[in-house]
């Protein structure tokens, strides 16, 4: 009997997946990620592809919920603070989170409005 391949999340940023995808592996779990060395060499392509893919087998869908589940260190909102956490070389509050920041978006939706 075949086991299915589902999309288990998608990531913006193809190195948190990739670290997700490590977790996993540690863990026995089978994985591969699809679309990120598209977006890692076009981060604005994120949006069309619909992010980075961290693709396992159905069967294992429950085990990685509860594996990622008891992973405190993936917590997004304590990695990602970029307000109150100043880049560690220059101390520049000035600091954003992925090559396409919000402000670029902005600009070019609204550059391209049709």
């Amino acid at each position: 009997m075949e086991d299915k391949i589902v999309t288990f999340e998608t990531y913006n940023d193809p190195m948190l997946a990739e670290i997700i995808k490590g977790r996993l592996e540690a863990n026995g779990i089978d994985c591969y990620i699809a679309d990120n060395n598209t977006i890692g060499m076009n981060p604005l392509y994120t949006q069309a592809l619909g992010g980075v893919k961290l693709k396992i087998f159905e069967h294992d869908f429950k085990v990685c919920q509860l594996i990622l589940a008891q992973d405190e260190d993936l917590a997004l909102d304590e990695i990602i603070d970029n307000e109150t956490t100043p880049c560690p070389y220059c101390q520049s509050t000035n600091v954003r989170y992925g090559a396409a920041t919000i402000q670029k978006t902005i600009g070019l939706v609204q550059l391209y409005r049709f």
